[in-house]
């Protein structure tokens, strides 16, 4: 008989975890919300068996529903493909004593200040930190923390509420921002934000598969950002170049931080920037990496980190045996705010957009606002990363501004 796999909410890329998830042979229970998001596709529902709709930011009626279910189907494994689920995945995992990391890690991972506590307390080196509520509290730490530094949102995900301040004017600004954002998918706002003390440094993304406490590092990945005080992400290349004992200090303080946050099943995308002080944690995804990052690995070593991630969750021994060895690297398509008037460029597998002609673009504040993006392998780093710009740069973009 087929793993019976229960699957709560998705977003886009989840898709090609549903597609994973039957190619593993699992047999597919969905629960998702239409009241906030739907994004399940004619095409996913082809990898879907069972099919529940429920308001999944109600934890209590969602595990009645799980019971239920459970009560006829006995469900193997349980897993999301969307980080806000993250908690209430692990809830029920623990409901069910199904494989996953513990409710209380789990919160750990998607709070950003109750993660840093966790650090802290296990020497976990990462940048200065406070926790405020209001303008004034800001004021205060930004000032005992010192300029640049950075404001974000404790409980946000996709690069939203996370700017930078250089002074107390743009502290004020940004607060007042940051405080206009609505969480989206019905998710509830934390009226908590950080000031965080702002590194200087190359970042780079660690991605991860952990199975019965014991940590697998996939690879790394070498980050670029935008320049704009909003850090969104605008392109990956990986496996990145870099000196064998900065790779190795790496992921000793990788390992460290998801021991820190009980992150010993499951997908890890740990952010660091490597600075003149060491290596530090920006923050962990108790997730696989987004952006494409599981489609960049599987191009670049032939491990399938998505086919990985759901192995994990149904208890059975991650396939982590890498087939080759390449580069893949991705670039982000951006433009300025204002009316899609012309996209052209010759269609392939490599290039995808996001929008359409005639639709209206936001100026780039968070990873949602970005327009497409193009994909390359290549033999080298450089020949993966001029193959994803050179995509890139053929796409012709005309804006019409406001």
């Amino acid at each position: 008989m087929s793993n019976r796999l229960l699957v709560i909410e998705k977003n886009p890329s989840g898709s090609i975890g549903l597609k994973k998830a039957k190619e593993l042979g699992a047999y597919i229970i969905f629960i998702g919300s239409r009241k906030y998001y739907n994004k399940v596709s004619d095409n996913d529902l082809l990898y879907i068996d069972e099919f529940f709709e429920a308001d999944t930011n109600d934890d209590e009626l969602v595990i009645n529903m799980v019971e239920y279910i459970n009560a006829k189907k006995k469900i193997q494994g349980v897993i999301t493909f969307m980080e806000f689920y993250v908690p209430l995945v692990a809830k029920v995992a623990e409901t069910l004593g199904l494989k996953g990391i513990t409710y209380e890690n789990a919160l750990r991972a998607r709070n950003k200040h109750l993660m840093r506590e966790s650090f802290r307390q296990k020497n976990v080196p990462i940048p200065k930190y406070a926790l405020i509520s209001n303008i004034d509290s800001a004021k205060i730490e930004a000032a005992k923390i010192g300029y640049p530094n950075i404001i974000k949102l404790i409980n946000m995900a996709g690069s939203r509420g996370v700017l930078r301040n250089d002074n107390v004017i743009e502290l004020e600004r940004n607060f007042r921002e940051v405080c206009e954002i609505t969480p989206p998918f019905g998710v509830k706002k934390s009226s908590l934000f950080l000031i965080e003390e702002y590194l200087e440094g190359q970042e780079y993304s660690i991605e991860s598969i952990s199975f019965n406490g014991v940590v697998n590092i996939v690879t790394i990945t070498k980050k670029y950002v935008s320049s704009n005080g909003y850090f969104v992400e605008l392109g990956h290349t990986l496996p990145a170049n870099i000196p064998l004992q900065q790779k190795i200090e790496i992921e000793k303080v990788v390992t460290q931080a998801l021991f820190a946050l009980g992150i010993y099943n499951g997908g890890g995308h740990t952010e660091v920037k490597v600075t003149s002080d060491g290596v530090k944690v920006i923050e962990v995804g108790a997730r696989l990496g987004g952006d494409h990052i599981p489609e960049l690995v599987e191009m670049a070593t032939g491990i399938d980190m998505w086919k990985a991630v759901i192995q994990v969750s149904l208890n059975i021994s991650p396939d982590l045996s890498k087939k080759f060895s390449k580069y893949a690297a991705i670039s982000y398509i951006t433009a300025p705010s204002g009316i899609v008037k012309k996209i052209n460029y010759t269609k392939n597998d490599f290039i995808h957009f996001d929008v359409n002609v005639g639709e209206h673009i936001e100026s780039l504040k968070n990873s949602s606002q970005r327009l497409g993006y193009a994909i390359a392998c290549g033999v080298t780093a450089e020949q993966a990363e001029f193959g994803s710009h050179h995509l890139k740069e053929s796409v012709i973009i005309e804006i019409e501004s406001e």
